[in-house]
């Protein structure tokens, strides 16, 4: 367990084997992309993400076996208040705003895919409890496996790389089904990238009027030049790992700039446009199209739509700034 750490760190530090993996990613990206979306990317996610969800639970309940496991599970779910501050509540938020696709183009082009009988509401509703059951349940697969594996709470992303590995080499067949896991979890977050660059793509292609392809060349380009700085900074060993931005590697402030500024700017900007330009009526409207019993929009929403979460959202903001000074 003690090579897992340092191995990670350094096969995830070298730039050519990530610069290579990230210039696949964007070439599969304008494949699936240029072809359409629902044929492909809906129908594999309709039938992978419920075997990602049964891999997290076999984990789980492995995970939830090991000695020491409670430990783990203590740590998870006994709460210290004494440690929640502004920036952690920030993060927090800037997790919920990329997880839901609040303030990016995700929610926008996959929900562009629903129909009029759609109900918005209930599926809103059970997009958040499946993520908050999602969250709880990768919790109890890493952090009962992190105590009895001695593995460090500051491990940051690599946390999964690390931990999981651990769990499958005490299954049977630990190799097959470690394969299979990350196979998903990277299905999981292209399926992701896939929402935010067809939402870049469908607005410029509109206000360009270059032609689709022209215009998804371009910013697939554009993606893969932004892409260079962060990926050049990640991880210990990487060429520009000292190089700090406000005490930051280039590639945790790009994370903290996008989860914690831009996605609060998208969100303040949406929920203002809504609220006085679209208009509450239209909005509920719309909303109500497919709606059924108690999930519905009415008129009781209007103070929170309005002024509620445009309050809230342009405070986040605010604070973000301040605390980045």
């Amino acid at each position: 367990m003690a090579a897992l750490s340092p191995l990670f760190d350094v096969t995830s530090s070298s730039v050519g084997a990530l610069g290579l993996y990230v210039l696949m990613a964007i070439v599969l990206m304008g494949g699936i992309i240029r072809a359409g979306l629902k044929s492909g990317l809906e129908r594999a996610c309709k039938y992978l993400m419920p075997v990602l969800l049964l891999f997290l639970g076999i984990l789980a309940v492995r995970s939830l076996s090991l000695p020491e496991a409670e430990k783990g599970v203590a740590w998870l779910l006994k709460p210290d208040f004494s440690r929640i501050d502004i920036q952690v509540a920030l993060d927090a938020l800037g997790h919920t705003f990329f997880a839901v696709g609040i303030g990016v183009s995700t929610a926008f082009v996959f929900g562009s895919y629903l129909n009029e009988q759609s109900n918005i509401i209930a599926d809103a509703l059970i997009i958040i409890a499946i993520n908050a059951a999602v969250a709880v349940l990768a919790g109890l697969a890493i952090f009962p496996a992190m105590y009895a594996f001695g593995l460090t709470k500051a491990a940051g992303t690599g946390l999964v790389f690390e931990t999981m590995p651990a769990v499958f080499a005490h299954l049977p067949g630990g190799w097959f089904l470690s394969a299979g896991f990350f196979f998903l979890l990277i299905i999981s977050g292209f399926a992701s990238g896939l929402g935010l660059v067809e939402g870049v793509v469908g607005t410029l292609d509109e206000a360009w009027k270059l032609g689709r392809n022209k215009t998804l060349f371009l910013v697939l380009a554009a993606v893969l030049l932004l892409s260079l700085p962060p990926l050049l900074s990640y991880g210990a060993h990487a060429p520009w790992a000292s190089i700090r931005l406000w005490d930051r590697s280039i590639f945790v402030f790009a994370e903290y700039v996008v989860t914690a500024l831009l996605m609060p700017v998208g969100a303040l900007l949406m929920s203002v446009f809504v609220a006085w330009k679209f208009g509450f009526s239209r909005f509920a409207e719309e909303a109500n199209k497919g709606a059924a019993g108690c999930c519905r929009v009415t008129r009781n929403w209007k103070p929170f739509i309005v002024a509620v979460v445009p309050c809230a959202v342009g405070t986040i903001l605010l604070l973000g700034i301040l605390i980045s000074l």
